[in-house]
C-alpha cells in the first residue's frame, strides 16, 4: 500500500467524495453507507455481498457498489482517488482495529474511523485521522471535512506520516518477523 499519482481519467473511474472498502455486514458499515447514499452523498462502497441491502437499496439503486476483490494496487487507487475513506470494526468479532486503520493513512487518504480505544491510541484525533461513535457525528465531520480541502489534505499526510514513521504497518511486523526466524 502506497501513495499513487493518478490521471483524471483513473481519478474519474475510483473515486469519490467518500470511499469504504470493504465486504457487507448487517452492522454499522451497512447501516452508515446506506444513508450517507439517501443523503445525497458522492459514495462508493467496493466489496461483496451488498445486494443483501436488496433492490430498494439507494447503494444498489444508484449503482455505488462495485463488487470486485481490490488488490493493493487497485486499492491504493481508490484511496488516493477519494476524499475521504470511512474505516469500521467488525462489531460481531468485537475487532478494535482493523486492516483499513492501518492502509487507508499509508496511502495518504484522510481517515474517517469508527472510534475505539484502539484506534485513538494509535492516532491523535483531529491531526492523524478523525473518528466518529454515531452517524451523526460521521456526517458532521464528512460536511466539515469535505469543504477543508487545505485541514483534510493536512491531517491526511500527518496520518501518512504516523504509520510510515510507527513502526506499526504490516510491513514492518513482517520484517520484525523474519528477523526473530532468522537469529
Amino acid at each position: 500500500f502506497r501513495s499513487v499519482s493518478l490521471n483524471d481519467e483513473e481519478r474519474a473511474v475510483w473515486g469519490s467524495d467518500i470511499a469504504f472498502v470493504g465486504n457487507y455486514a448487517n452492522e454499522a458499515r451497512a447501516n452508515f453507507c446506506e444513508q450517507l447514499c439517501r443523503d445525497g452523498y458522492d459514495i462508493k462502497v467496493y466489496g461483496f455481498g451488498w445486494e443483501k441491502l436488496g433492490e430498494t437499496s439507494c447503494l444498489m439503486r444508484s449503482r455505488r457498489v462495485v463488487a470486485r476483490l481490490l488488490g493493493q494496487e487497485l486499492m491504493s487507487k481508490v484511496f488516493g482517488a477519494s476524499k475521504i475513506a470511512l474505516a469500521f470494526v467488525r462489531e460481531h468479532n468485537h475487532e478494535t482495529l482493523g486492516l483499513r486503520s492501518y492502509e487507508i493513512p499509508i496511502c495518504g487518504c484522510f481517515m474517517l474511523h469508527s472510534r475505539t480505544d484502539a484506534v485513538r491510541e494509535l492516532y491523535v484525533e483531529g491531526q492523524e485521522a478523525e473518528f466518529f461513535s454515531s452517524y451523526e457525528e460521521m456526517k458532521r465531520k464528512i460536511d466539515a471535512y469535505l469543504t477543508n480541502d487545505e485541514l483534510r489534505k493536512k491531517i491526511a499526510l500527518a496520518g501518512q506520516k504516523k504509520m510510515r514513521e510507527s513502526g506499526n504497518f504490516i510491513i514492518d511486523s513482517a520484517k520484525k518477523l523474519l528477523t526473530i526466524h532468522s537469529e
